[in-house]
């Protein structure tokens, strides 16, 4: 029986004379045909789809973005291995190996188009030692190592061209801090934390300054903040977040003004993190969101 056939039924009281399911049914299907027929540039813009797949499966690894748009995607639990992932090709190809397995470590992008490798974990030995990854070369070579081992740290590049390694885990949570410059190859320590603190964020603001949030404190998850000052080398404290997290992704959004366009000085304004992956005291793990205002120096 053709579903599309008109009807022949005596009428109803109904305005619209057609069964409602065989109207549903043709509404449904065109609405199939028409997307089918959409090009893939034309559906949902936040659709997934599947690319290329690790050579090797890997867990607490870091993943890179390089100058030349390809992605480094190094270490993870018990793997010296590295692997590229290219967006042109959507395939991972294999690169020079680490020169030791790490998990928890951080992998920095550098000005001069390097990738700096720090701290981790080996099995159950903290790790002092860092790496340098050169794109040209595809390998791996030592540089200086730190001076506390130490993994679940952060890694900033400031503006500068150095890099603060802050906080993590070594014995004890720390609250020490690092500078690694590109220039000598060697970290120097720099101004401490004001509390110790593991698995927290740091972003770079508009200003050079770095804002430190959450993490897991000694006496358990933060909800304080503190802001790196390169020209001073120390950290102070600042507006606390509303609720303690640890284990989560600061995602910045730099807003631009003008003195022209609106009135404010002619660099970011307001920094909004985006908290992912949070977990709270309370054990919830369901994402929030707060913002950081450069001007009240607090998180709303």
């Amino acid at each position: 029986m053709n579903v599309f056939a008109r009807r022949t039924a005596a009428p109803t009281c109904r305005t619209d004379r057609t069964n409602p399911p065989r109207r549903l049914m043709r509404a449904l299907i065109a609405v199939l045909m028409l997307t089918a027929a959409l090009p893939h540039s034309a559906r949902a813009a936040d659709d997934f789809t599947a690319t290329g797949s690790l050579k090797t499966r890997r867990i607490y690894h870091t993943a890179t973005l390089l100058g030349n748009g390809k992605v480094l995607v190094a270490g993870g639990y018990s793997n010296y291995s590295a692997e590229l992932y290219d967006p042109r090709t959507g395939q991972f190809t294999a690169t020079g190996s680490m020169r030791v397995m790490r998990r928890c470590h951080t992998a920095t992008l550098l000005r001069n188009g390097k990738v700096l490798v720090a701290g981790g974990l080996i099995r159950s030995d903290r790790l002092s030692s860092a790496d340098l990854y050169d794109p040209s070369t595809g390998r791996f070579t030592p540089t200086g190592s730190l001076g506390t081992a130490r993994f679940e740290h952060t890694a900033t590049l400031l503006g500068n061209g150095k890099v603060l390694i802050a906080g993590g885990y070594s014995s004890e949570r720390l609250s020490s801090a690092e500078l690694y410059d590109p220039s000598t190859g060697l970290f120097t320590a720099t101004g401490s934390l004001g509390a110790a603190r593991s698995l927290h964020t740091a972003a770079l603001l508009g200003n050079g300054k770095v804002l430190i949030t959450g993490g897991n404190g000694n006496d358990g998850f933060l909800s304080s903040a503190e802001l790196y000052d390169p020209s001073t080398g120390r950290f102070t404290a600042t507006g606390s977040m509303a609720k303690a997290r640890y284990a989560d992704k600061a995602d910045l959004s730099l807003i631009m003004w003008t003195r022209k366009r609106r009135g404010f000085p002619p660099f970011a304004d307001f920094v909004v993190c985006r908290f992912l992956q949070t977990r709270w005291a309370s054990g919830s793990q369901a994402p929030s969101a707060a913002v950081f205002d450069c001007k009240t120096l607090r998180c709303n």
